[in-house]
């Protein structure tokens, strides 16, 4: 679910003050249109360097991802830009470090993959923080054959489960990992899984696809019965987000169920 942007220049004046409290005077700023989960989302410019801003009003449904983002936040810092403050008010806004880097590309020839790659593994060794997380019943439930089918993806692993190619951030040699809105708690390998459908929708077929994650240990914890069970759950709910129009990655998870269901 997408939501409308509020730019830096609407937010009103006292959410705008408390900001400039942490950053000095704001100069420019530059709305960003990519990213699902907040409302407000911009570049700041400031006389202390730039700094990226995400929020929404008190209000909204989603307020709770901003507090997911502030719990996580210490523990995945070698992959991830570190949360500099936090502003509640009628707004809540997150202030992080700011990358000048590109969205990674998926494609076949492309080199960053093998850097996205390298970014799941250091994620996998991890070690699961003991914080309020997501499971993965919250977002897969509804997708799933019978409720015993869940225990497949349930594990003790620090998990994003939203590899897109927007959310993986090219700086210098390696990704950045951005939008920790929904980190999860479960199976290691849901995160290669979830890697897979992406790659396939960027042009690589299933088989490439899983030999590319392969090289990320956790893979190898996965079950040929869990993997199916998660392939089927993905087709189904990317299949209903598409609700009849030919998106790419509700095309990518039907491709790899069906190499699961070859398997």
């Amino acid at each position: 679910m997408a939501f409308g942007r509020v730019h830096w220049e609407e937010l009103p004046e006292a959410t705008r003050r408390a900001v400039e409290r942490h950053t000095g005077p704001v100069v420019a700023a530059r709305t960003v249109t990519q990213g699902r989960n907040c409302t407000v989302a911009a570049v700041l410019d400031t006389r202390r360097g730039e700094v990226f801003v995400k929020g929404v009003h008190r209000s909204h449904p989603r307020i709770w991802t901003q507090d997911m983002e502030e719990s996580v936040n210490s523990h995945v810092l070698s992959i991830a830009p570190r949360l500099l403050w936090r502003v509640r008010g009628e707004w809540d806004v997150l202030g992080f470090e700011c990358f000048d880097g590109s969205q990674a590309d998926y494609s076949p020839a492309s080199a960053d993959i093998a850097k996205v790659i390298r970014t799941f593994q250091e994620l996998g060794g991890i070690r699961c923080p003991n914080v309020s997380l997501k499971k993965p019943e919250h977002r897969w439930r509804s997708y799933v054959d019978d409720e015993a089918d869940l225990a497949w993806f349930q594990g003790d692993h620090l998990l994003h489960i939203d590899p897109t190619p927007p959310n993986l951030l090219m700086v210098d040699e390696r990704a950045v990992l951005l939008d920790w809105a929904w980190p999860t708690k479960g199976a290691g390998w849901i995160d290669a899984a979830c890697l897979v459908i992406r790659l396939i929708e960027a042009g690589h077929s299933a088989e490439q696809a899983e030999a590319l994650v392969s090289e990320i240990p956790v893979w190898a914890t996965a079950s040929r019965e869990g993997l199916l069970v998660f392939a089927r759950a993905n087709d189904r709910m990317w299949s209903e987000v598409a609700d009849g129009r030919p998106l790419g990655i509700a095309k990518a998870a039907r491709t790899w169920l069906e190499h699961r269901v070859a398997t």
